[in-house]
């Protein structure tokens, strides 16, 4: 016999010997390891919109970690680009995501979230006064301290993206 055959031969044995410990295994297994359910996939929750997420920023720790997520999705993006071309879809959902924070963040600076207090002092100022110049407040304690008392011209909102003086 040539050497063809012979390689045919062991092809047919070894394609026959896989058939069978196939057929063997799924002998040997349970019915309840046949019918297991497989897991399904973990469907994503609903995505918030720009306007939602901005929503909820309502104190400057808020700002902050608003910043650091569109950074963190604009470091992705950009990696993703750079290094993985496979997946056109993954890439969109990235760039979607990175448009979406990049929105929040525009809504939510455009935001007053703190208070500074910056008065006309001259000489004749109350030291109680010039004690509390340039103090930084949050928005919720001006409304709950000053906003009822009329004396808010000597007070100065700030977003949050301006530093306090």
């Amino acid at each position: 016999m040539s050497w063809w055959i012979w390689l045919v031969v062991i092809f047919s044995l070894s394609v026959i010997v896989l058939i069978v410990i196939i057929v063997i295994a799924i002998l040997t297994m349970s019915e309840e390891e046949l019918e297991k359910p497989r897991k399904k996939r973990k469907t994503t929750p609903q995505k918030k919109s720009a306007k939602e997420i901005a929503d909820e920023v309502t104190t400057l720790a808020k700002f902050r970690a608003l910043e650091k997520k569109l950074e963190s999705a604009d470091q992705k993006r950009q990696e993703f680009q750079a290094y993985d071309s496979r997946s056109l879809k993954r890439e969109e959902s990235l760039d979607k995501r990175y448009d979406i924070l990049q929105e929040a963040y525009d809504i939510a600076s455009e935001k007053f979230l703190r208070w500074q207090f910056l008065p006309h002092g001259d000489i004749d100022t109350p030291l109680s006064i010039l004690e509390r110049a340039y103090k930084v407040i949050s928005f919720e304690e001006f409304d709950e301290k000053y906003r009822n008392t009329g004396n808010t011209e000597d007070w100065c909102e700030l977003r949050g993206d301006e530093e306090a003086d």
